[in-house]
């Protein structure tokens, strides 16, 4: 398993502002470890905010990521969909405490890249390419 922490100052979360008008242009991006499993988050998070987006975000939180190689025991439902080459990925979000902070009615997803592993079966990290874009869309999960 690996298991990332960082914490970060609120003017970071909403993300990046490239072209210097104050307000940010991309969502805060993560990635984990040497891995290609990676987070974005949408312009403007802020997990104190009441839908979870304020671009003039203040405080300071955490974000634990945790990856896993096989599919354990203690896993959501949704994990049994998972192919078996994909890895787990736990994220969490924390108050200046260390206390968990619950992440909801954001008016974007975060999304969430994991990688899949080819040293277990290689076959099986092909995606096959499908015409139908509305089959691709049944395969695309949010939180």
């Amino acid at each position: 398993m690996v298991s990332n922490y960082v914490r970060i100052d609120g003017k970071a979360t909403v993300g990046k502002d490239t072209d210097g008008d104050g307000k940010p242009d991309t969502g805060l991006e993560y990635k984990v470890g040497e891995s290609n499993t990676g987070i974005q988050f949408p312009k403007g998070f802020c997990p104190a905010a009441k839908n979870g987006v304020d671009d003039k975000c203040k405080g300071s939180y955490g974000i634990v990521v945790k990856e896993w190689e096989t599919i354990t025991k203690v896993y959501s439902p949704s994990a049994t969909f998972l192919n078996k080459v994909t890895k787990q990925v736990d994220v969490d979000v924390l108050d200046k405490d260390g206390k968990k902070i619950e992440v909801k009615d954001l008016p974007k997803p975060i999304n969430i890249q994991i990688e899949r592993m080819s040293k277990k079966d290689p076959a099986a990290v092909k995606i096959p390419s499908i015409k139908d874009k509305s089959i691709n869309d049944k395969f695309l999960f949010y939180i």
